[in-house]
C-alpha cells in the first residue's frame, strides 16, 4: 500500500510498504508521461491497487477524487498545474458536502465549470456555502443569486458575517437600490471585510471628497477591496506626477488605477521615461492611466517586440493611439502578430494594427479560437472581412463568442437574426452571454416576449448598455409603448365615436328627408 509521495516535483514516489507486484503496477502507471506523474503525485490516489473499503465510501472522498471523477484527465492535469495551491487534502466530507450543494443549486454542468475555475471553493464547509447562497437569494432573488455564484464562485466560500458587513457598508454609501445593482454587477465586492471597505472609502474621501468617492465606487465597486495603504500610495504617485486636479480626472476616468501598488507604478513610470522621455510618458499616462498598472519589465518587453515587428514609426504610432499595448507582455504581442500575418498577410496586418492597435493585446490562443468561431459561422472569406471590419473581435475567447452567439439566437428569436447582427457588428461576440440574457429577460418582463424580440432586433445596441443606462432605456421604451397604446386606444375611441356620430347624422338626415317628402306629398294631395 502506498503511504507517502515525494513532495518535490520530478522525484519518484517513495514507498513504505507493499510487495513488488504493487510497486511495479504503480511505477508503470506513473511512467506513462510527465503529466500523469504530476497528476498522481498531487492526487493521493492509488493506481492499480484496490482501495480499502472505508476509502470507497462517498462521504470519505476528497477534493482530489472529485476532480478526477468529474473532469477528463487533460483538464484535471491543467487544473493541477495552475491551481495546485488549492489542491491540498482537506477534511473528509467537506468537499463532498459542498460539491453536492453546488450541483443541487446550479446543476452538474455549471458545477463542473465552477470547480475547474475555482477549486478552492470546495474547501468551504457546506454550511458556509449554504448560508452564503441563502443570503444572496434573499438579497437579489434565486436566479440572480445562481448567476452570481457561477460568475464569482468565491462568494460561496465567504463567511456570512463578511457578506453581511460588506452589504451594510455598500448600502450606507449608495442606498439600497443602487447597492443591489452594484452587487449584481460585481458580487466579488461582498467578499471584502467591512473594516477594509471602510478604511478604503475613508482614504478616497480624504483625497477627492465624499461625492466623487461615491461616484468612483459606483463605477468600480472593486475599489472597496483594495487595501488602504495601496490606495494612498497610488494617489501620492499620481498627485506627484500630474497634480491634484489631473489626478482626480485620471481617477474618474480609470478608477482602478488606484489599485496599482506603489512600486509597480514607479517601475512603469521609469520604463516610460526611459523609452519615450518624460513629456511623452505623461501624455501616455493622461491618455490611459491603466498603463501605470503594468510592471516595468512588461512595458519594456512590449515595446521591444512592437518595435521589432512593426518598425519604430508604426510602433510609436500604435502606442500613441493605444497606450494599453504596453500592458501586454512581449510574448503576447509577438503571438498576436504571428497570427495576424498567417491570417491576412504582413501588409494587411500592419494596416489592421494601424486601424486598431489593441488587437495585439489578444493572447495567441484567444485569437485562434475567435478566428475558428468566425470561420465556422461565416466561412473563411467572410471571416476575413469581419476581422478587417472590427479587428477587436479577435479578442473574444472562443467559449465567450459561442455562448454569446447562442444567447443572441434566443434573444433575437432566430439564428438568421443573430448571424445578421454579428455580420453588421462583429464586436457583439465580445459581449457577455450573461449580459445578453439579462437584457432580454429585463425587457421581456416589462413588455412581453414578442415585443422584446421585436425591440431588440430594431435596437441591438441595448446589449452594450451599462446597467444604470439600461434601466432608463427600458423605462423609455416601455413608456413609449404604453404611450403609443394609449394614443392608439384614444384614436380608436375617437374613430368609433365619430363613426357613431356619423351614423346618427345619416339617420337624422334620412328622417328629415322622409318627413320632407311626406310633407310634399300632403301638399300635392291638397293641391
Amino acid at each position: 500500500q502506498v503511504r507517502t509521495f515525494s513532495s518535490r516535483f520530478g522525484q519518484p514516489p517513495r514507498y513504505e510498504r507493499g510487495d513488488a507486484t504493487q510497486q511495479r503496477r504503480l511505477s508503470w502507471s506513473l511512467n506513462v508521461g510527465r503529466q500523469a506523474h504530476l497528476l498522481r503525485r498531487v492526487f493521493p490516489i492509488r493506481v492499480g491497487l484496490r482501495a480499502p473499503a472505508d476509502r470507497q465510501s462517498k462521504d470519505r472522498r476528497t477534493i482530489h477524487e472529485l476532480v478526477v471523477q468529474q473532469l477528463d484527465p487533460s483538464k484535471a492535469v491543467k487544473l493541477l498545474m495552475t491551481s495546485s495551491g488549492h489542491m491540498r487534502p482537506i477534511a473528509n466530507c467537506t468537499a463532498t458536502g459542498t460539491w453536492e450543494f453546488i450541483v443541487e443549486t446550479v446543476g452538474l454542468k455549471k458545477a463542473i465549470s465552477i470547480m475547474s475555475r475555482s477549486p478552492g471553493v470546495l474547501k468551504a464547509p457546506e454550511s458556509c456555502s449554504r448560508a452564503s447562497f441563502e443570503f444572496l437569494e434573499r438579497l437579489v432573488g434565486s436566479e440572480s443569486a445562481k448567476d452570481m455564484v457561477v460568475k464569482r464562485p468565491g462568494v460561496l466560500a465567504t463567511p456570512i458575517s463578511t457578506l453581511t458587513g460588506a452589504w451594510h457598508v455598500i448600502k450606507s454609501l449608495v442606498g439600497e437600490g443602487e447597492a443591489l445593482k452594484l452587487v449584481a454587477r460585481t458580487s466579488v465586492v461582498l467578499t471584502s471585510p467591512e473594516s477594509t471597505m471602510k478604511k478604503s472609502f475613508d482614504a478616497l474621501r480624504e483625497y477627492i471628497g465624499r461625492e466623487k468617492a461615491i461616484s468612483l465606487v459606483r463605477k468600480s465597486p472593486s475599489l472597496l477591496k483594495v487595501a488602504e495603504p495601496t490606495i494612498r500610495g497610488a494617489w501620492e504617485k499620481l498627485e506627484t506626477l500630474v497634480g491634484k486636479d489631473d489626478a482626480i480626472e485620471l481617477c474618474e476616468r480609470c478608477p482602478n488605477v488606484l489599485s496599482a501598488p506603489g512600486p509597480t507604478m514607479t517601475g512603469a513610470l521609469e520604463a516610460l521615461d526611459e523609452l519615450f522621455g518624460s513629456d511623452m510618458a505623461i501624455t501616455l499616462v493622461m491618455k490611459n492611466p491603466a498603463v501605470l498598472k503594468a510592471p516595468k519589465e512588461t512595458v519594456q518587453s512590449a515595446w521591444m517586440v512592437l518595435e521589432e515587428v512593426l518598425g519604430p514609426a508604426d510602433a510609436l504610432g500604435a502606442v500613441q493611439n493605444n497606450p494599453d499595448l504596453l500592458r501586454a507582455p512581449g510574448y503576447t504581442v509577438r503571438g498576436a502578430w504571428t497570427n495576424l500575418v498567417e491570417m491576412l498577410g504582413e501588409g494587411s496586418s500592419i494596416e489592421l494594427v494601424r486601424q486598431s492597435p489593441g488587437v495585439l493585446n489578444s493572447p495567441k490562443d484567444t485569437m485562434l479560437g475567435s478566428w475558428k468561431v468566425l470561420s465556422n459561422l461565416f466561412g473563411e472569406k467572410k471571416a476575413i472581412e469581419l476581422v478587417r471590419k472590427n479587428p477587436t473581435v479577435l479578442k473574444a475567447p472562443s467559449k465567450t463568442a459561442m455562448d454569446t452567439y447562442h444567447a443572441l439566437e434566443d434573444a433575437l428569436g432566430s439564428e438568421v437574426n443573430a448571424l445578421a447582427l454579428i455580420e453588421r457588428s462583429p464586436g457583439m461576440l465580445r459581449v457577455s452571454s450573461d449580459r445578453v440574457i439579462h437584457v432580454r429577460r429585463a425587457l421581456e418582463n416589462r413588455v412581453g416576449a414578442d415585443r422584446a424580440v421585436s425591440i431588440l432586433n430594431a435596437s441591438p445596441s441595448a446589449f452594450k448598455l451599462a446597467s444604470d443606462t439600461l434601466d432608463g432605456w427600458i423605462d423609455r421604451v416601455s413608456g413609449d409603448i404604453e404611450s403609443a397604446e394609449r394614443v392608439l386606444k384614444k384614436r380608436a375611441e375617437e374613430a368609433a365615436a365619430a363613426k357613431a356620430a356619423h351614423t346618427d347624422e345619416k339617420e337624422i338626415f334620412a328622417d328629415m328627408q322622409t318627413s320632407s317628402e311626406e310633407e310634399d306629398d300632403d301638399v300635392a294631395i291638397k293641391e
